[in-house]
């Protein structure tokens, strides 16, 4: 007699090629205590020879647990965002529970609606949102008639959600700490070159740039990149007049940072001797670039620890939270000035 196809194998089939009940069958794949090793090795080895694959949705209804994680990333899947995916990944993967992954470039809120919808089909037991402009994720989820699921956003603000977690990088802390930085040099005129200023993060950090100046009394200026780039920095900095440029420049990005440095080294001008230079988010190159550059750090792996833990105690009953994360600054040679 011929082998079933594997597709076609039942719990029943493994019950009577085993010889144990359905029910014996059925609490061995459910992970239950109340069978016996033995007997558990016996089931498990048949099931090996028949190609029975468990149901995952019917293990799902049978202990009442999905052990699926949805992660929604609003806007592109960046450096810091890649980074953010992977730590999350192997935190929730190491405990056991899977991630549902789906990434929408656009910040259309019929787009996302139709992302969060079919995120939401598969079950989840909690929604992260690595969230590119927050507003019209926020939208998108009211618009299906609320969160229904314990909700972790992770963004640059406390954007007053009720409902949700808030996790995120404290931008004001950083430019803060660079702006400081600079003007500690006696630099008491300084550029932000942004970046997509359609992003939260970008426009966070240029209302941060703007308050840190004034408290520090320095003169700031800014331009508009848009993007998130080397390309997009290397061409504001073929835009900018080497005459007229302030001696501190606040990059958007590390990645603008290196743009920017490039072209105006095309222009005689070099990061460290004519002006000091920051950049944002620690890029792992940052430091072997021929002037290593000064950056603003965001600790991903700490990040991707705040979210785990905060996911949990969402899912135990705890009510929602907000903290943004500390972000340092490391110097480097880009944004001390010599000679």
């Amino acid at each position: 007699m011929s082998r079933k196809k594997s597709s076609a194998v039942t719990l029943a089939d493994v019950a009577a090629r085993s010889g144990f009940s359905t029910s014996t069958v059925s609490r061995v794949f459910n992970e239950s205590d109340a069978v016996r090793p033995s007997s558990r090795e016996r089931i498990l080895a048949t099931a090996r020879e028949l190609g029975y694959r468990p149901n995952s949705s019917a293990r799902a209804l049978a202990s009442g647990r999905t052990h699926t994680i949805g992660l929604v990333v609003v806007g592109n899947l960046s450096h810091g965002a890649a980074e953010l995916v992977a730590a999350l990944e192997s935190e929730f993967r190491k405990s056991g529970f899977r991630l549902l992954l789906a990434t929408t470039p656009t910040f259309s809120t019929e787009e996302i609606s139709v992302v969060v919808e079919q995120i939401r089909s598969s079950q989840i037991e909690a929604l992260v949102g690595i969230l590119g402009s927050s507003a019209t994720f926020v939208s998108a989820l009211q618009s299906q008639g609320g969160f229904h699921v314990p909700v972790v956003l992770v963004c640059s603000s406390d954007i007053g959600v009720s409902g949700a977690s808030i996790r995120g990088f404290d931008q004001m802390s950083g430019i803060s700490h660079a702006v400081k930085h600079l003007s500690s040099q006696n630099i008491n005129a300084m550029l932000h070159v942004t970046g997509d200023l359609r992003f939260d993060d970008a426009s966070v950090r240029l209302s941060s740039f703007l308050t840190a100046c004034e408290k520090f009394g320095v003169a700031g200026t800014w331009y508009n990149s848009g993007g998130w780039s080397a390309r997009a920095g290397y061409e504001a900095g073929q835009r900018l007049s080497a005459e007229n440029l302030p001696r501190g420049i606040i990059a958007g990005n590390d990645a603008i940072a290196v743009g920017l440095m490039r072209a105006l080294r095309e222009k005689n001008l070099t990061a460290g001797k004519d002006y000091a230079i920051v950049g944002f988010d620690d890029n792992p190159i940052s430091g072997f670039l021929d002037v290593s550059l000064t950056s603003v750090v965001q600790d991903y792996e700490l990040m991707s620890a705040q979210i785990f833990n905060e996911v949990f105690s969402l899912v135990d009953g705890a009510n929602p939270t907000v903290e943004l994360l500390d972000a340092p600054l490391i110097v480097r040679e880009s944004s001390v000035l010599r000679g």
